[in-house]
């Protein structure tokens, strides 16, 4: 399972550093150069590049169970989110594939596997710049509508640049 190019690349940084969120779920996709995030954007882009970079794919994981993100504390008591994908587990602090056991024995405390719905809520949130929890699950129609504002905008200012 290469990642290889992943862990080559990755600069952790805290969201509310880079963004000014306190969370912000994204997909690294920079082509060339650093991919800078935190430990929910090295899962996500983990699975994307091991879903061959296709959205869909990544999508089909998450829901069929084949992925998931786990929410979890690291040995230090750090929130933190983690990459299982077919049984072995992989993030930003041990950029390795291991089992579950050997991240239980490193001191990390496992909570729960994000459901498909909250890593959706949460990577949409990301996509229009607002926190996950002011977005409601059943609000897809805002989201779209505003991730096709933001969209619009952005054609806008290139248009006009």
């Amino acid at each position: 399972m290469g990642v290889q190019d992943l862990n080559n690349r990755f600069q952790y940084k805290r969201d509310s550093e880079q963004y000014g969120l306190q969370e912000r779920w994204a997909i690294l996709r920079n082509p060339e150069g650093p991919l800078v995030g935190d430990c929910e954007d090295y899962a996500l882009t983990a699975l994307w590049m091991l879903k061959g970079k296709d959205d869909a794919a990544l999508h089909q994981s998450l829901k069929t169970g084949e992925a998931k993100i786990w929410f979890c504390y690291t040995p230090n008591g750090e929130a933190h989110a983690v990459l299982e994908f077919n049984g072995k587990l992989i993030d930003n602090i041990q950029k390795e594939w291991v089992s579950l056991s050997d991240l239980k024995a490193k001191g990390y405390e496992m909570s729960r596997p994000f459901t498909y719905k909250e890593v959706v809520l949460r990577l949409n949130a990301g996509n229009v710049g607002v926190m996950p929890g002011q977005l409601k699950e059943n609000s897809n129609k805002k989201v779209f509508g505003l991730v096709g504002i933001a969209v619009a905008v952005g054609v806008i200012i290139w248009l006009v640049s």
